[in-house]
């Protein structure tokens, strides 16, 4: 169990991303611990994902603020629209994206990861900008 001030310091904070309309990271951090609570009492898998746009302070340089907004709204929408309905989606930095994937195993998770962001780059890539991400996935099965 996790302090309730500690949980409700988080919730005080803004829930959603102004420009993506994803949860903030206090957001995430509570779903966060609210999971794996449900986790261990259940002994289902969970699975983390991270990920960050490369070399994003290059594309800022590059791009203009409204471009770049696009870029980061287009991930969101894009990766949102292939989780599971009780998948969690959030921006947790400038240009990085946390997903809480509650019963997904290492087997799985992993490939449903790198599909949602290379369809979602795919996007990019058609608008002329040759963008990647580094993606990485912790799975945890308690015993």
């Amino acid at each position: 169990m996790h302090p309730v001030s500690e949980v409700s310091g988080m919730l005080s904070q803004p829930q959603l991303d102004p420009l993506t309309g994803l949860l903030t990271r206090p957001a995430l951090l509570a779903t966060l611990f609210r999971e794996t609570d449900r986790v261990q009492r259940s002994k289902h898998p969970l699975s983390l994902a991270q990920f960050s746009i490369d070399d994003f302070e290059h594309w800022t340089a590059r791009l203009t603020k409204l471009q770049c907004d696009a870029l980061l709204k287009s991930v969101a929408e894009r990766v949102g629209r292939l989780l599971r309905s009780y998948d969690t989606f959030g921006r947790t930095g400038d240009h990085e994206f946390l997903l809480i994937l509650p019963g997904c195993s290492a087997i799985n998770s992993e490939p449903a990861c790198r599909a949602a962001a290379c369809r979602s780059f795919f996007d990019a890539r058609r608008r002329g900008w040759g963008v990647a991400a580094t993606l990485g996935v912790l799975w945890h099965r308690l015993q």
